[in-house]
């Protein structure tokens, strides 16, 4: 499943602590998962610096596992725009990225952010990006997204703004349509 072992200790009771309307978001997302599969729904999970998404987003994985969803896979988004970069510029397929994106029943992205999009030029990066969200609304595969909805500065920022900014308006109009948008409190996990 590719979770990352830090996040493996963490459970269900992590949700349970929080009384929140994002928390119970999170809780029905996994309870009607077979629901959000059959209409590739995923999740846009954002909120402050170390506030918990990525834990938050194994929880989902790790309870979707329990469920009887043994593909799910996480990956971090600077592994990925590497991977696009390189596979763009020297034009070879990575067999085993590939393998991952299509195979995964549901997927974790971790970590969109645009301080990774030095890697590429823009327009590459919102093709890939976006056709690789498309393929897996095509295959019926759900993908979970983490980001930060706060600058470098610590500002908050209106979040599809700046998405928009980076990744063009395409990938906003699937945001929209097949995605649940939850923004986790501030309060650090």
């Amino acid at each position: 499943s590719n979770i990352p072992v830090i996040y493996r200790q963490y459970n269900l009771e992590v949700l349970d602590k929080h009384r929140s309307k994002a928390f119970t978001e999170v809780k029905n997302y996994i309870k009607n998962a077979k629901s959000h599969k059959k209409k590739s729904m995923g999740i846009l999970l954002s909120g402050d610096v170390q506030v918990g998404k990525a834990t938050i987003a194994s929880v989902i994985l790790m309870e979707l596992i329990k469920q009887g969803y043994s593909r799910c896979d996480f990956m971090e988004f600077s592994y990925l725009m590497k991977e696009m970069y390189r596979q763009t510029k020297h034009a070879y397929n990575d067999e085993e990225l590939d393998a991952r994106l299509h195979n995964a029943e549901f997927l974790v992205i971790n970590g969109i952010s645009s301080e990774y999009c030095s890697y590429t030029d823009k327009s590459i990066l919102e093709k890939n990006f976006t056709d690789i969200l498309k393929m897996r609304i095509t295959l019926g595969y759900p993908t979970i997204l983490t980001t930060s909805s706060v600058d470098l500065q610590g500002h908050t920022v209106n979040l599809k703004n700046e998405l928009r900014e980076v990744f063009g308006s395409k990938l906003i109009s699937l945001l929209d349509k097949y995605f649940i948008d939850i923004r986790l409190p501030d309060e650090k996990k």
